[in-house]
């Protein structure tokens, strides 16, 4: 993945666990994994009822899975 910042997601704009949660992510090297988490991260704020800030991650998670 290109990095959080590469993928367009802005965590500043996020809760703060999410977006802590989120730059932590970007030191992740292996991209299958970081999908997960991404995904996982997703979840978690679906659940919360942060639907839009969810589907902004599973669009992401989608629109790198399309370019490799």
């Amino acid at each position: 993945m290109r990095g959080i910042d590469g993928t367009g997601l802005k965590a500043l704009s996020w809760p703060r666990a999410a977006a802590a949660e989120l730059r932590a992510l970007q030191a992740e090297d292996d991209p299958e994994l970081l999908s997960r988490q991404l995904l996982n991260l997703g979840g978690r704020l679906e659940a919360e009822g942060r639907l839009e800030l969810a589907a902004e991650l599973y669009a992401a998670v989608l629109q790198e899975a399309d370019a490799v």
